[in-house]
């Protein structure tokens, strides 16, 4: 059967060995919902913003949102450009960021946190010097000299080195000298014609030796080429050229080099995104190459031109990485080099392709987090995937017997590959993506089927089993194609122009497409192969369901159109008409983030089995709660509730806040304490007792305060004694006497002397501030008995809004690249069937299925019948049902094709509904089996994870009506759509039987044979 056989075994095998290495080597990486991982909450301190110029002091609250939402987008961009890595990124309050990552190796987190917190700023500009030209105006040829003070200057840069701890404060970090730019800024009232910018001074091989040598542009080899543009922030003497470093993993140094900022520049803007990637320079060292937009190449050219034989400085972060001067113009392509690693040019190259910063997020807490998901709902996932999986391999046996051996082998060297390539392409697993992969499974049995009824009906013509084989093998693998390749397309369109969730599926999707090819091609081929040869399938045994139908199919069209038209129509008012908060889940919505903190250590299923039965989940839904910290047992005492808000709470909540001030709380805040009341810590502060004190003008104040862990009562007395009273005492409230210095406490009671008349709030100040000025005071801050910084206690630490994950830039590329995917789609069944009718009916079919899925599903979730409200894994559903039915529909319509050429060939007459009908039965045994598989996997996830509190419920149910619709509409839309095409052109519904006069009036007839 085979020519090559051992070779393409070889190939089977290494498949084999690979995907088994990538697994044992690098592992699954398994997503927050499966495995948890770490929340990293960010803010963007607005006001130093403004001080510091980066800002204007003037932008509008809309305009500062603007930032915060661009900023935002940028981090989730350069945290998971490819949607594969299952980050959360999400808005928080007015000016924070939450970020939740799935759990990474301690390197990669830490890479991760710094390309979250780099600016990726890039500026080209020019090195200063004493004279240079500028145009004057624009389009004109008039060049005027400007010149720039640059000795003096210097001197006024050295001076203020020199003055107090200016020269410490930016050796510590250098971008301090901003603080001098902006001084001088503020005394000149205008900008500045110079700033000046650190340069780290590292040592460097001098090429063609082997010695260290520094590259300061301020002493050295660099300094004769470079205009006197440099102050060093070192002793001159260190980086001498008789005194070379001794290793290259010395402390750098630090030098400012003076910058143009009046001429010409260009920034990171300006570049174009896709062009930024790693290469060497001409010493061999890691180096970033970049090309300019096109619109900006010709500027590029006469800037560099302008300056030939001027030095540029190239401004990273706000650091010159290098100095090159220019030899000639530059057409736009340029190479940024430096003293790079390979994999700080990687990071750059993420940072640079999403674009820059103007604030930098500073961190503000780091906790790890447990699965987003309970155990319960994990495993019940896990036995209905298991169950799934035994249904399918169960059927395939009992229908194709031997075959079906062979069949289900292939299919699970299908779903090692696939995780093999998950490993490789270092993809997270998320849930949904798991039951999306055994999903595959009954959508990659469908290759295997094709094969089998096609050597079915070889042997039915008469063939014998080793011609059958191979016909079928020959014939079948076409229509795999035409199918998988389509699909593939557009998940090429899908990863290219969507982003996030889109992007991320895509890559499964496309994975899982050329895994069923090569199992297809090679695996089963093989397989057949040998069993032929050792004569172990003399006959091929299979039962025979749904053979030679005879049945109408385009005869009931107009039925069917009607019921789809309906279908449709009311799906479309049913999801206009119910409110968005009760479609959309919280990765449309958003929401609020809170932080509990229990007295006790407590399991996750418990602090959501309290919630799921109180006041608080019948106004505000099923929270999601996960661990924070937690310990081996996976129990805690701190965790992450997160809680979606419907438009009309926020706006009641917003109001509420305007009107009640700083003391205002949220009702969620209110009924979430209602709900855990006895499992929360204390209150950090109890009620204050103020007792007057009969004829004295002092009275006594008595105030219970609680800390999170226990500290020393003589350490809570010598931290605040210096700014309450001297009389202060420490109190045990459990036996009321005053505790001794070395007793350990978590719950006090403060007593001191006040002025008679101070009111509670005064108290309660009084005692904030003291804590405050204990914490400014070096060395003498208050700490608890581990040693760690003192906390209050506080039952809800962390309670803020936050935003969608599905925003509006990721809805909008999610519909662009639906519907460039649908326009691709079109363009490729035209290349493969040689006219538009195919693909326009195919298109019609697939939009049909999103739309009813659609409709159902919403109408399903607002009668409370299902839970299934359209979030992440919703999206991930509706693009496999939209691979499920391209891939059904090219199924039939490639038989349609083959029956076309079959006639023209025999001189027949064609009745083109006749044909239709045809086609559609000899498919139909394959359409019904690949449903029964599929559905098998989808019905026993819906079944088990039905009421589980898992996302598997919707998504199942999802994919159940999307199935459905897709065998439905291939045989009853799609046939209709492409028949009313044909008639359209072809007028009486029939083509002639002669080759010649069909060819020309009819393309899909000169389409080689199948």
């Amino acid at each position: 059967m085979l020519e090559n056989a051992r070779r393409q075994l070889v190939v089977v095998a290494l498949s084999i060995v690979a995907a088994l290495l990538f697994l044992g080597t690098l592992g699954i990486r398994q997503g927050l919902d499966l495995k948890g991982g770490t929340q990293l909450i960010y803010d963007i301190d607005i006001a130093s913003a403004k001080e510091q110029g980066l800002i204007e002091r003037s932008a509008s609250t809309a305009e500062i949102s603007q930032l915060v939402d661009e900023t935002v987008r940028i981090i989730s961009e350069r945290i998971d450009p490819d949607g594969k890595f299952d980050a959360l990124v999400t808005r928080r309050g007015e000016s924070g960021i939450l970020v939740e990552l799935p759990q990474r190796d301690e390197a990669e987190a830490r890479a991760i946190e710094s390309r979250i917190q780099t600016l990726g700023r890039l500026e080209f500009r020019m090195v200063a010097k004493s004279n240079y030209n500028v145009v004057e105006d624009e389009g004109t040829p008039d060049e005027r000299t400007i010149r720039l003070e640059l000795a003096s200057e210097k001197a006024e840069l050295e001076s203020w080195l020199n003055e107090g701890d200016n020269l410490q404060q930016v050796l510590e970090e250098p971008t301090r000298i901003r603080n001098f730019n902006n001084l001088r800024q503020i005394e000149r009232t205008g900008t500045l014609n110079i700033q000046w910018f650190p340069h780290l001074v590292k040592p460097e091989r001098r090429r063609g030796s082997k010695q260290l040598v520094w590259n300061a542009y301020s002493r050295g080899e660099a300094a004769a080429q470079l205009p006197a543009a440099a102050v060093p922030a070192f002793d001159l003497s260190e980086v001498a050229l008789d005194n070379p470093p001794e290793s290259p993993d010395v402390e750098p140094k630090i030098e400012f080099i003076a910058v143009n900022m009046h001429a010409e520049h260009f920034s990171g803007e300006d570049l174009n995104p896709s062009s930024v990637r790693g290469t060497l320079d001409e010493a061999g060292k890691p180096a970033l190459s970049y090309e300019m937009k096109s619109s900006r190449q010709g500027d590029y050219y006469d800037w560099s031109l302008q300056y030939k034989g001027d030095h540029s400085a190239i401004i990273l972060n706000g650091y010159i990485e290098s100095a090159p001067y220019f030899v000639n113009g530059i057409s736009g392509v340029g190479q940024i080099s430096g003293n790079f690693t390979p994999e700080s040019v990687q990071e750059l190259q993420k940072t640079l392709r999403t674009g820059s910063l103007k604030l930098r997020p500073v961190q503000i807490s780091k906790s790890v987090i447990g699965a987003t998901l309970g155990q319960r709902s994990i495993d019940l996932a896990l036995i209905s995937i298991s169950i799934g999986a035994l249904l399918v391999l169960g059927f395939i046996l009992f229908y194709y017997r031997l075959s079906g051996i062979v069949a289900f082998s292939a299919l699970m060297l299908n779903v090692l590959l696939i995780m093999g390539l998950i490993a490789a392409t270092r993809s997270t697993l998320t849930l949904p993506g798991l039951a999306g992969l055994v999903l595959t499974m009954g959508m990659a049995i469908d290759a295997n089927i094709l094969i089998y009824e096609r050597i079915r009906e070889e042997l039915a013509r008469g063939k014998e089993i080793l011609q059958a084989c191979r016909t079928g093998f020959d014939r079948a693998i076409v229509t795999i194609i035409d199918a998988n390749v389509t699909t593939f397309i557009a998940g090429i369109v899908l990863y290219n122009v969507g982003s996030g969730p889109v992007s991320g599926f895509a890559v499964t999707l496309m994975i899982g497409i050329v895994t069923t090819l090569f199992t297809a091609f090679f695996v089963s081929r093989v397989v057949f192969h040998y069993l032929l040869e050792a004569g172990k399938l003399d006959s091929f045994h299979a039962a025979s369901w749904l053979k030679n139908v005879k049945f109408d199919f385009l005869g009931q069209a107009k039925k069917a159109v009607a019921l789809s038209v309906v279908l449709v129509i009311g799906g479309l008012v049913v999801f206009a008409m119910v409110p968005r908060a009760q479609k959309y889940a919280i990765d449309f919505t958003g929401g609020a983030n809170l932080t509990i903190a229990l007295r006790e250590p407590t399991a996750v299923k418990d602090v959501r089995e309290k919630l799921q039965n109180s006041d608080f989940a019948q106004v505000y839904g099923d929270p999601i709660v996960n661990t924070i910290d937690a310990d081996q047992d996976n129990r805690a005492t701190s965790f992450a509730v997160r809680v979606k808000l419907t438009d009309d709470q926020r706006e009641l909540i917003d109001e509420a806040r305007r009107t009640g001030g700083p003391e205002f709380e949220p009702d969620y805040l209110i009924k979430l304490r209602d709900s855990l009341e006895g499992d929360l810590v204390s209150k950090p502060f109890g009620e204050p007792v103020v007792t007057e004190i009969p004829g004295d003008s002092n009275a006594f104040a008595a105030v219970p305060i609680n800390f999170q862990k226990p500290v020393r009562a003589g350490d809570i007395k010598r931290a605040l004694a210096p700014d309450l009273t001297d009389q202060l005492q420490v109190v045990d409230p459990a036996n009321g006497e005053v505790a001794a210095d070395d007793a350990q406490l978590t719950s006090v009671s403060l007593q001191f002397p006040v002025l008679k008349g101070t009111d509670n709030v005064a108290v309660l100040t009084m005692i904030n501030d003291g804590l405050e000025n204990d914490r400014q005071r070096d060395g003498d801050d208050l700490s608890a008995v581990d040693g760690t910084p003192v906390k209050l206690s506080d039952p809800i630490p962390e309670s803020s809004t936050i935003g969608g994950r599905i925003v509006g830039d990721l809805r909008n590329s999610a519909i662009s690249a639906l519907a460039i995917s649908l326009f691709v789609i079109v363009l490729f069944i035209r290349v493969r069937f040689h006219e538009y009718k195919y693909g326009i009916a195919a298109v019609v079919a697939l939009v049909h299925d999103v739309l009813v899925t659609l409709g159902l599903v919403t109408l399903a979730n607002y009668l409370g019948l299902v839970d299934a409200e359209i979030n992440l894994a919703m999206i991930a559903a509706f693009l496999t049902i939209i691979g499920y039915s391209i891939n059904d529909t090219i199924v039939i319509f490639d038989r349609v094709r083959e029956n076309l050429q079959e006639g023209v060939r025999l001189g027949e007459k064609i009745d083109r509904a006749e044909l239709l009908n045809r086609s559609i039965s000899q498919t139909l045994s394959r359409t019904i089996l690949t449903t029964l598989t599929t559905m098998a996997v989808v019905v026993t996830q819906f079944v088990v994870n039905s009421g589980a509190g898992s996302s598997l419920e919707g998504f199942s149910f999802a994919l159940m009506i999307g199935l459905l619709s897709g065998t439905y509409s291939t045989i009853f839309i799609a046939s209709p759509v492409m028949l009313w095409l044909w008639r359209r052109d072809l007028g009486d519904g029939a083509a002639p039987a002669k080759p010649s006069s069909d060819t020309k009036d009819d393309p899909a007839l000169a389409t080689s044979g199948a």
